[in-house]
């Protein structure tokens, strides 16, 4: 956040608890379809920083908008997505994270993840 203070990090609610209260982080709840997709079209990426998580809504939504996905390295599954659909990045530590959303928010409107819906067929 301090090299970027144009980023604005977006939790859910159901998160907060984890995370102590910053007035330079947004905690919302998204209430619906319309809400939750114009939050992630607005996204420079999403992270899914899980171990052991399936795919779920938002990874998917996240790829269809062309919204690159960041995922955890152990996280067989995902990295699986990520890299037959070319959606997204990933890492193994913390210092690998901050290169990845670094590389990311630098170049907001680069074509690192060429993700295309027409692709989702190759996707098994």
């Amino acid at each position: 956040k301090k090299g970027f203070p144009f980023v604005t990090l977006i939790i859910n609610e159901k998160l907060s608890k984890y995370i102590p209260f910053d007035p330079e982080i947004k905690y919302m709840e998204l209430r619906d379809q319309k809400e939750r997709w114009e939050c992630i079209k607005s996204s420079l990426f999403t992270l899914f920083p899980s171990h052991d998580d399936r795919p779920d809504f938002l990874f998917f939504e996240s790829m269809s908008l062309g919204i690159p996905v960041v995922v955890n390295q152990s996280n067989d599954t995902l990295l699986d997505y990520c890299i037959k659909s070319n959606g997204g990045l990933w890492y193994s530590g913390l210092e690998e994270f901050f290169e990845v959303s670094s590389l990311l928010i630098k170049d907001k409107f680069s074509n690192i993840c060429n993700y295309k819906i027409n692709e989702w067929e190759n996707i098994h």
